[in-house]
């Protein structure tokens, strides 16, 4: 049982972890390791907030890094199928 659920494993995804852990939450984040190719094969990343210059690879590596078994949080690889939601 988690108390927070994430789908999906790019940078919003890791921050919300990041976040919930931070909250002394537990916290599963669901997604693909693919969605790392393109970010790991960018040169140079000069547009996200706080950073100047940094390379697609580095960046990718920072960011894992906060979510590791140091971290707490729990990872599962796989597909989010879209299903049909009512609120």
């Amino acid at each position: 049982m988690f108390d927070i659920i994430i789908v999906g494993v790019g940078t919003a995804g890791l921050s919300a972890a990041i976040y919930g852990l931070r909250a002394g939450k537990s916290v599963l984040v669901l997604g693909r390791d693919d969605v790392w190719r393109s970010i790991i094969n960018t040169p140079e990343i000069e547009n996200y907030p706080g950073i100047q210059k940094i390379s697609g690879f580095e960046f990718a590596t920072n960011l894992i890094a906060g979510k590791g078994s140091r971290s707490g949080c729990s990872h599962r690889k796989g597909s989010f199928h879209r299903e049909e939601w009512s609120i």
